[in-house]
């Protein structure tokens, strides 16, 4: 009898477990990835609440999470491995890459007491490592910054063979594997440890948030605030993808999650493909610049910088409503232009009725914003208590629901995050060991002289030389990526030409994000196209027409430190405005259109007002207003001119 009800009782634990680990869950490989992105995930939420670890040791238990499963999310190949065949290509690196890291957490201290001395095992294990993290970002995103980190590893191993003002001396492979491996400054080096800390608790926020209904909730604002205006999808896509862009920090996840929504409701109202996509996806890219997450590089920046993180989002704050400010404006434009209205009534819902019925859904990123901003607390503590906040949400929320599908929910949630930061930490990786490179050779000092003196110290070609190689570095990478390896070689460029640090590194990391949208690798503008159904290149094109203030901005607050909140109040708000101003120039040169049609001459003279207010001197300033006072009234006179007659034509 005891027997039968033990049976019976394993039969009853078997059954919840089938339907807990619903699906995909019930597979063995599926089970050890949820157990082990759920121990990522506990790890995270713990060291954010209780403090961190020694730094080395934090990066090994972290690598130890991301090398366990990184290669089954991302395996070699898609067929079916042979029946009786254990030792795989994909497991053979999974083992060797757990054991690695945890090389470096067994024996810590004795690594740290012989600092800079390295075994001939160890160098081994350095460059077996190395080998292993290239070969996940392969797999993640691309061969891209493996090739660019192979010839970086090359250039320290190979430089002093090489002519001209980039060689340098030489560096030994046990140094160079030392520094790769045993210490904080290669491949667990500030990359690493900023993604270990706390970035990869704002990817899970980000996927939290889709699963809770805070995304949705975004768009239903968005669209309750714009579907009426003119073009209201449209500006629908720009208001959802800058919130929703704040908290995601990733352009593409931004595209797939409001695109799939706003791009066919612009193509249903009359919009061009090419252009639905090409809105969505400036729009997208711009969510990555916007406080309080920014792709994780506002915290980055913090580090490099020797900065609070609110200083990076105080100087990142006025450029980034200026960027989606201008993109709103032209879509107005384009809107008008084209006589496209907005929404019927009826399918906009009323913006405080939403905010009443769910607006408790933005509370977890109001959490966030209070402890940040406010608080001033540590990024890792505030995102513990916005994640706390917003599981408990979703948990009261869907009290009604089975158990079992909440459950699913978020260890889906979990397990997506997972799979993110698993392509993360791999481009991070290798952005560490190319920021070790140029460290241990000097790479950084010599391209500052080089560019210094091919520019013949002329700050406008000293910007158009960083721009160009922030674009470059930029095409194809993560936003943290994009952002570190250009700041390593050329901010010291620009901070040696007399640019405040700042300004220096914002420049740098809007143009590494502006490459989303730039052609030839325009990895945003093709993402929105293929939902679009549009033309890749046009759709490219069209967006850095849209985006054209991504490229004029960084120019702006590198001649205008004002519009970092840098200088008096009076200054600043006097630059805020006169940078509105010149966006609107720029939008009525860009789309040929005001109140009617503009011609080209009045297209050329506001180009002109709006370069001339890009410096946020008063004499420019005013020279700038005149001219769209000019268009204005020649525009408001035609109109009056033309009352008794049909003066549509003229659109």
């Amino acid at each position: 009898m005891n027997i039968i009800k033990k049976e019976e009782k394993i039969d009853s634990i078997k059954e919840n477990a089938r339907v807990i680990f619903r699906g995909d869950f019930r597979t063995p490989t599926k089970i050890y990835l949820l157990a082990t992105s759920l121990a990522l995930f506990l790890f995270e939420m713990y060291i954010a609440y209780f403090g961190i670890l020694d730094p080395l040791k934090q990066v090994s238990f972290y690598a130890t999470f991301i090398l366990s499963i990184g290669f089954i999310l991302f395996p070699f190949s898609k067929e079916r491995r042979p029946k009786g065949k254990c030792l795989t290509f994909d497991n053979a690196l999974t083992i060797i890459g757990i054991c690695l890291p945890l090389y470096i957490i067994i024996f810590h201290d004795s690594i740290l007491l012989r600092y800079g001395y390295i075994t001939l095992l160890e160098t081994i294990m350095a460059y077996v490592l190395v080998f292993i993290f290239m070969e996940l970002g392969r797999r993640t995103f691309g061969p891209i910054l493996p090739i660019i980190t192979v010839f970086f590893l090359l250039y320290a191993i190979f430089g002093k063979v090489i002519p001209g003002p980039i060689r340098h001396s030489g560096i030994n492979i046990k140094y160079l594997a030392s520094s790769l491996y045993t210490t904080t400054q290669g491949i667990w080096g500030l990359p690493m440890i900023v993604t270990s800390k706390y970035i990869y608790l704002f990817i899970f926020l980000g996927t939290l948030s889709v699963v809770s209904g805070c995304g949705e909730l975004i768009i239903k604002s968005a669209k309750s605030l714009a579907g009426k205006s003119s073009g209201g999808p449209a500006k629908i896509a720009v208001i959802a993808s800058g919130f929703f862009g704040s908290i995601s920090g990733s352009s593409v996840a931004n595209i797939v999650t409001t695109g799939s929504f706003t791009i066919p409701m612009m193509k249903k109202l009359g919009f061009s493909p090419h252009f639905a996509g090409a809105v969505e996806a400036v729009a997208s890219t711009g969510g990555v610049i916007m406080p309080p997450v920014m792709g994780a590089v506002a915290f980055i920046m913090a580090e490099l910088m020797n900065v609070s993180y609110f200083d990076v989002v105080k100087a990142a704050l006025i450029p980034a409503i200026l960027y989606f400010f201008s993109v709103f404006w032209i879509i107005h434009l384009r809107a008008n232009k084209l006589g496209i209205k907005g929404l019927e009534s009826s399918g906009v819902p009323k913006f405080f009725i939403t905010l009443k019925s769910e607006g408790y859904l933005f509370l977890p990123m109001l959490v966030l914003i209070y402890f940040l901003l406010f608080k001033r607390m540590s990024p890792q503590i505030s995102a513990f208590w916005a994640i706390i906040t917003m599981l408990i949400i979703y948990i009261l929320k869907n009290l009604k629901e089975e158990k079992s599908i909440i459950i699913n929910n978020l260890l889906n949630c979990i397990l997506k995050s997972a799979k993110i930061a698993v392509s993360l930490s791999a481009a991070v990786a290798m952005a560490g060991i190319i920021m070790n490179v140029v460290l241990i050779t000097g790479l950084s000092l010599r391209i500052s002289n080089i560019i210094i003196s091919f520019a013949n110290e002329n700050t406008i070609l000293i910007l158009g030389l960083t721009m160009i190689t922030s674009l470059i570095l930029g095409m194809g990478v993560t936003a943290s990526v994009a952002y570190i390896v250009p700041s390593i070689l050329v901010v010291p460029v620009l901070v040696k030409s007399g640019i405040l640090p700042m300004a220096a590194n914002l420049f740098v990391f809007y143009f590494a994000v502006i490459s989303y949208i730039t052609p030839p690798v325009a990895i945003s503008s093709y993402a929105a196209a293929g939902i679009a159904n549009a033309d890749m290149f046009k759709t490219s094109y069209e967006a850095v027409k849209i985006g054209l203030i991504g490229f004029i901005i960084p120019f702006m607050f590198i001649y205008n430190p004002s519009l970092i909140m840098v200088g008096s109040p009076f200054k600043i708000l006097t630059s805020i405005v006169s940078a509105c101003i010149g966006v609107i120039l720029l939008g009525i040169s860009m789309e040929g259109f005001a109140l009617m049609k503009v011609g080209i001459i009045g297209r050329v003279l506001s180009f002109i007002g709006a370069i001339l207010l890009i410096g946020g001197e008063y004499t420019t300033d005013i020279f700038g207003i005149i001219i769209l006072l000019l268009i204005y009234v020649t525009q408001k006179y035609k109109i009056y001119k033309y009352k008794e007659k049909d003066w549509s034509i003229l659109r």
